[in-house]
């Protein structure tokens, strides 16, 4: 059997090992919230007011769609500031109609969709965008800056689905697109990749918003029924807490409610008795009938209690709500199928490093020219030659 050659692996210290285990420990802990729901649910909102007033100069906003100004006008009164406000809007103008097509997969500048010259701008636009992008975060990410919220984070997927498309070889797309190829094979990746890099960068707290929207049929909407834009069933992997805004009559100031799709706060306990461990109890009910981060704060806390098995009103979804948000979510084993095409490219993530300018995403040196999938195509021919 011949012997793959390979990097001389060096033994590590104490400190090396305790180094690392503390470094694994701080990124596990930092987190990514991710609030969707329609236009004017107050998404923008619950990313801007997460700090609290004192923190706020620690938190950059890149507002991609205009929907900041109002809530900089409050900050501005109030006698606080964000501390960088970065108005992506003005570089690129989202087009719903397009974000929500590459989100689907149906990429605008395909043959037979729309003119070449259409095309061409379509997909030119979104790179011109994505190295922009990539180059304010290497400018705004500075010392000092603990939280960074995007608003909304579907012009960056569709500008990064582009650069994934245009660039197969770096980002290891195969060519596939049934099933989800593209998606699987290079925008997820990707996806895991950039915010890891935003962490690393000293970021612990990235907040994301993304839209739903309503479904149509014929020109017609259908009642009760809506769909996800962007990639928010990726995000509900990378995710620490993910949350629906919901309308709820009756909240003095028309605040929202909340629907818990998914949250990762809270501790597990120990039953001493029997020596095992208990399962993790929910630190926040299903439905928040009042959302904004101090009531959060407070189910976290202990401050507000709530029952699972017998849940005040409120704190339950309603059955329209259940029957609206269960479909636009995989179920188990759908996202085991997705992680799975995923996970085998995970040792790939760290060759791919030179595709970005600067060093947001930079993690090891590059060992050689090959694309990630033809140093997997190799290694799989040396394996079957053995």
């Amino acid at each position: 059997m011949s012997k793959r050659k390979g990097r001389k692996r060096k033994s590590l210290s104490q400190d090396q090992i305790r180094t690392s285990s503390e470094a694994i420990a701080l990124k596990d802990s930092k987190e990514i919230i991710v609030i969707t729901g329609p236009r004017g649910s107050g998404k923008s909102t619950a990313l801007a007011r997460y700090c609290k007033p004192s923190e706020l100069h620690k938190m950059v906003v890149i507002d991609t769609e205009g929907r900041m100004p109002e809530i900089l006008r409050r900050n501005q009164k109030a006698g606080y500031s964000f501390g960088r406000y970065v108005q992506a809007y003005e570089r690129w103008k989202p087009d719903r109609d397009i974000l929500n097509s590459i989100a689907e997969g149906n990429l605008p500048w395909s043959p037979n969709v729309n003119s070449k010259h259409s095309r061409n701008k379509i997909r030119g636009a979104l790179l011109d965008y994505w190295d922009w992008f990539k180059e304010t975060l290497d400018n705004v990410l500075t010392n000092g800056c603990e939280y960074l919220a995007i608003d909304t984070i579907e012009p960056i997927e569709a500008a990064m689905t582009a650069w994934a498309e245009k660039n197969p070889k770096d980002s290891g797309w195969t060519g596939k697109t049934a099933y989800g190829g593209l998606e699987v094979e290079a925008v997820r990746p990707l996806y895991d990749m950039l915010l890891d890099g935003i962490r690393r960068r000293g970021i612990h707290t990235i907040l994301l918003s993304s839209h739903i929207a309503p479904q149509w049929m014929k020109k017609e909407m259908v009642p009760g029924k809506v769909k996800m834009n962007g990639r928010l069933k990726i995000l509900s992997q990378f995710s620490t807490f993910m949350g629906w805004m919901l309308p709820h009559v009756g909240n003095p100031k028309d605040e929202p409610a909340c629907a818990v799709l998914k949250c990762r706060w809270g501790d597990e306990t120990v039953d001493k008795e029997n020596d095992e461990w208990e399962d993790q109890r929910p630190s926040l009910p299903e439905r928040i009938p009042l959302f904004n981060w101090k009531t959060v704060r407070a189910y976290r806390d202990g401050s507000i209690s709530f029952d699972m098995i017998n849940p005040i009103p409120g704190e339950r979804l309603t059955k329209a709500e259940a029957e609206m948000i269960e479909p636009t979510m995989y179920n188990d084993a759908q996202m085991k199928l997705m992680i799975l095409g995923a996970e085998e490219r995970r040792e790939d993530r760290n060759e791919l490093i030179n595709m970005f300018n600067g060093n947001l995403f930079a993690v090891s040196e590059v060992e050689n020219k090959l694309s990630p999938r033809e140093k997997r195509l190799a290694r799989q021919k040396e394996e079957n030659k053995g």
